[in-house]
Parts: structure tokens; C-alpha cells; sequence
């Protein structure tokens, strides 16, 4: 929940430059002039993905999970689908195509936007304490955004999810996936994993919609505050991308500080709430 709520604060501000606007609260209108506490395609496919984990991973299940939401508008409060990024609209019609979907996503140096970083948590609460949950992370990564660097990301974001399912706080759970990812990962994490971002300035800060800006953008959000509103608020107002920096920040606040923590008013603003939390529910079970 702190993911998608994170997800529909940012929508409205989506592609408006840093410091043009000031985030507060929910809001309605902007690009893609969505009424107020309306969530996009970043929850849309996270709640998809949610849904589809049973007790084994299924991967050809969650791709038709993809399908019925890209064809049908599941998993949106309105059945209306809008924000779909070009990588991942792609790899959903390879899914629908008949192409199974670990081989449907694109592999290519240029297809590494964030479409998989932002539905990636549910993995981390589903496989807390399992064996193969990074080889069940470049599964679902895979599905949409299959180069190194991309599912590199959802790994090192999954891995710090879990650190905070087990109680480690904020720059624990960042030093940690700094120690151990040092190695092995693309050459492009190695500023991430230096662990600068706990003194890097805002302007420092990229927010686009390239995966590795979204987890830095991220993860220094959740550094530089010390509560869910604080933390995704931040992460709106770096501007760009702001529906998926907020999504993907508001569900590492949203398991540092909890379901409590998110400003009950933004709750009841939310579109498809029950709908939500009916799933999130689920996955916790």
C-alpha cells in the first residue's frame, strides 16, 4: 500500500521539471489528467504480479495476469490504462503472442527503463526467507526488461526490501546491499554501491525513468527522511518520473514505517483502495 500510494501522489506531476511545482498531498489533473488518488501502470502491474504469486512461482500465470490488464484494464480502478512505457508495452504483446514470458522481454542496452524495478516488492514479501528468490526476481524482471543491468536493479532493491521485512534499519539495509553486491553486478551500479548516495546532494539526484536513476532517486529518498510522508513526498518532488520514483520509494517507507505511517487521509483518497488492499492482504497470508 505505501507503494501505490506513493504511485498516485506522483501521478499528476508526471514529466514536470524539478522545483516547477511543490507536492503536498493528493492532487488531481496533470499530464495524463487523472482524477484525484488515481494510480497508473506502476501499481497496475505490481498489484498483477501480487495476485499471481501463489505458492510457486507461475510465471506463465502472471503473464497472463500482464495481458488481461494491458487488453482489459484489470488491476486500474477504472479499467482505464494509461503510462505504459514502450519496453514494457512490448514485452506484454510478446506475452499475449504466444512468446513465453521469461523470453518476452526485451534484452537490449537501451531497454532499461524501470518498468520492472516498479513492480518488483511483492516479490520480497512473497519470498522473504526463500532459497531462490533472486532467481524468482530475474524470473519476473525478465518477463519485461531482460538486460543485466535491469534485473541487477530489481535484485538490489528486492534484497533491501528484505533487510527491512527483517528490521534492519534505512542505511543498514543500503550498506548491506552495498557489501554485498560489490561484485558481480553491471559497472553501472558502482556509484549506487559505493554507498554515496548517503551523502550525495539532491541536484545530485537523477530522477528519469532509467532504472538505475529510479533506484537512486529511491533509495536516497529513504536516506534523507525519516517517515513514510517526508520520504515520498521527496520523491515526487525530484520531478520527472515522479509516479514511479514515489511507487517504488513509497514501498520501502511503507515497510520501514508501516501501513500506519501513511497519512490516513490519502487513504481514503485513493482510487480502488479496497481493491488494493484486498490483494495486498492476499499476498501477506
Amino acid at each position: 500500500m505505501g507503494a501505490v500510494i506513493g504511485n498516485a501522489l506522483g501521478v499528476p506531476y508526471e514529466f514536470r521539471q524539478r522545483d516547477s511545482f511543490k507536492a503536498i498531498g493528493m492532487t488531481s489533473g496533470g499530464y495524463h489528467n487523472q482524477p484525484l488518488g488515481t494510480w497508473s501502470d506502476d501499481s497496475a502491474l505490481l498489484l498483477a504480479l501480487a495476485d499471481g504469486l501463489g505458492q510457486d512461482m507461475n510465471i506463465q500465470e502472471i503473464g497472463n495476469l500482464f495481458v488481461k490488464w494491458r487488453m482489459s484494464g484489470a488491476y486500474t480502478p477504472d479499467g482505464v490504462v494509461f503510462d505504459i512505457g514502450a519496453t514494457t508495452n512490448t514485452a506484454i504483446y510478446n506475452i499475449a503472442n504466444g512468446i513465453y514470458p521469461t523470453d518476452a522481454g526485451l534484452k537490449g542496452v537501451h531497454n532499461n527503463g524501470n518498468g520492472a524495478l516498479m513492480r518488483i516488492l511483492p516479490v520480497a514479501i512473497k519470498y522473504i526467507d526463500d532459497d531462490f528468490r533472486e532467481e524468482n526476481v530475474e524470473a519476473v524482471a525478465s518477463m519485461t526488461h531482460g538486460h543485466k543491468l535491469s534485473i541487477d536493479c530489481c535484485k538490489i532493491y528486492v534484497e533491501m526490501a528484505v533487510d527491512l521485512l527483517h528490521g534492519m534499519n534505512a542505511i543498514e539495509a543500503y550498506r548491506d546491499v552495498c557489501l554485498r553486491f560489490k561484485r558481480g553486478c553491471d559497472r553501472k551500479l558502482k556509484r549506487f554501491l559505493s554507498g554515496k548516495l548517503l551523502t550525495a546532494r539532491r541536484d545530485q539526484i537523477d530522477s528519469s525513468g532509467y532504472d538505475l536513476s529510479t533506484l537512486e532517486a529511491t533509495v536516497w529518498s529513504l536516506l534523507h527522511n525519516d517517515n513514510y510522508k517526508d520520504t515520498v513526498l521527496a520523491a515526487v518532488n525530484l520531478g520527472d518520473d515522479t509516479d514511479t520514483t514515489a511507487c517504488v520509494a513509497g514501498g520501502l517507507a511503507g515497510i520501514l514505517y508501516g501501513y500506519d505511517a501513511i497519512p490516513e487521509l490519502w487513504l481514503k483518497q485513493l482510487r480502488g483502495r479496497d481493491q488494493a488492499e484486498a490483494i495486498a492482504r492476499k499476498l501477506c497470508q
